[in-house]
């Protein structure tokens, strides 16, 4: 039952979460930010994890739809990745390398520069 979030929206969000959490990563799911909507899944402060399905982004105005969101995102100091079904499925190497080295850096929090750009958002 520890394993069991109520708040992730799909099986995705559960691996992917799983995933990192054996690593001792914090992930949280479903994080609403103001002006932009629920991210799939938040990592530290500012690492936003977007997982697609084909099912739910495969026509013209999903995709415009999410990359709109993907660039409001940035500007307000987030690092967004958007990683598809497939690749979490039958990749997941790949993608956890990728994530692990953000988080590495510490690039999935929030630095002074950040706050001093007034930035940082603290979301609950």
């Amino acid at each position: 039952m520890d394993l069991v979030d109520s708040g992730c929206g799909s099986g995705l969000e559960t691996l992917t979460r799983l995933g990192l959490r054996a690593h001792n990563v914090t992930v949280r799911c479903q994080v609403h930010v103001p002006g932009i909507g629920w991210l799939d899944l938040l990592v530290g402060d500012r690492l936003v994890v977007e997982l697609d399905s084909q099912r739910h982004h495969d026509n013209p105005q999903a995709y415009e739809r999410d990359r709109a969101r993907d660039l409001a995102l940035v500007e307000l100091g987030y690092i967004v990745v958007r990683v598809t079904h497939r690749r979490v499925m039958q990749d997941w190497a790949s993608v956890e390398r990728a994530l692990l080295a953000i988080v590495r850096r510490q690039e999935h929090r929030w630095q002074p520069l950040h706050r001093a750009a007034g930035l940082a958002v603290t979301l609950d």
